[in-house]
């Protein structure tokens, strides 16, 4: 029996159709919704409370051939594998990331602890399966790399980009920082509208300039028609630590819109400087020739829309992105 375990129905939902009508897969989920987590408590909280519901559930996966575990609760998984309560062949941590650096030598003690040839981690970029065996001393082998994209195989895209507004647009929660664009954009005579999350609170509380506006959490079909009707998307990172940005990025792919990001890695592997948007160092000084740029030189908005489109049609898309977790699961 191959076995998905996710806390939240809402959790990867169109990965878990993929594997449960094509590899006979069972999905247990012991929540209809996800719930933010607003705390460091919250998280401990969580996790506590997984424990007990994983333990409680355990008759329907305790003999398993593949377990597919969504979130840190693997670690559990593992942990009841070590008491020899359950049995599997292989288990694999889908979409294993961390944001912060800080953390790195904690999960690297953790991981010794927890370690066993059968836990695998599926890691969302190439870089992150790299540092992730350099930092943490995961086996290579046991780190497996299934690109970021959209599993969603039903989604449809407009043949040419919708109506656009005098406005930019930036967005997303984890390892943004803000608080440098919104100082660069002090200088930009342009609007701004930034969409994060309540817990973005080192930027609630700053003096915001009249020509920026900021929401916090919003529906994600009012995230979407912001990023939409955008001139273009800026996405500013603290860290270059691995996977963040890269839902927003694929919404950016799929409406087809001019992006800006600040360097890292992970990102590097979606947006070609130059040719699919522009990739930056430092937003204060680098940030408004390009957007004087792009104000001025709409061909070259036209090209770098274009040019990040194709790129998620040959690595990001349903189609692109189906056959490395096909081969993992097939080879397992």
């Amino acid at each position: 029996m191959n076995q998905i375990i996710r806390g939240s129905k809402e959790s990867y939902p169109w990965t878990c159709d993929f594997l449960t009508r094509n590899y006979n897969f069972r999905d247990f989920y012991y929540s209809e919704t996800s719930k933010p987590i607003n705390s460091k408590i919250n998280l401990l909280y969580e996790q506590v409370k997984s424990f007990f519901l994983l333990l409680f559930n355990i008759k329907k996966y305790r003999k398993s051939n593949i377990i597919l575990s969504i979130g840190y609760s693997t670690l559990t998984l593992v942990f009841l594998y070590k008491l020899r309560l359950i049995r599997f062949n292989r288990i694999y941590w889908w979409g294993f990331f961390i944001h912060d650096t800080k953390y790195f030598l904690f999960f690297r003690i953790l991981l010794r602890l927890f370690s066993t040839k059968k836990l695998y981690f599926i890691v969302f970029s190439e870089y992150e399966k790299k540092k992730y065996s350099e930092v943490m001393g995961i086996k290579d082998t046991n780190l497996l790399y299934v690109p970021y994209g959209d599993w969603n195989s039903a989604i449809k895209i407009e043949d040419a980009p919708g109506k656009t507004m005098d406005y930019y647009f930036s967005g997303g929660y984890s390892n943004r920082d803000y608080k440098k664009l919104i100082e660069a954009f002090r200088t930009v005579d342009k609007q701004l509208i930034i969409i994060c999350s309540k817990n973005n609170r080192d930027i609630l509380e700053m003096d915001i300039p009249g020509n920026i506006k900021i929401y916090t959490d919003m529906a994600s079909d009012e995230f979407d028609k912001y990023l939409r009707e955008s001139k273009a998307v800026i996405l500013p990172f603290k860290h270059n630590s691995g996977a963040s940005g890269m839902s927003v990025m694929l919404r950016c792919m799929r409406n087809k819109k001019v992006v800006i990001v600040t360097r890292t890695d992970a990102i590097q592997e979606y947006v070609d400087d130059g040719i699919s948007g522009f990739v930056i160092d430092n937003l204060q000084n680098e940030l408004t020739p390009i957007i004087e740029r792009l104000e001025k030189d709409q061909k070259l908005c036209s090209e770098l829309r274009l040019n990040l489109y194709k790129k998620y049609t040959e690595k990001y898309s349903y189609k692109a992105i189906r056959p490395y977790l096909a081969k993992i699961i097939n080879e397992s």
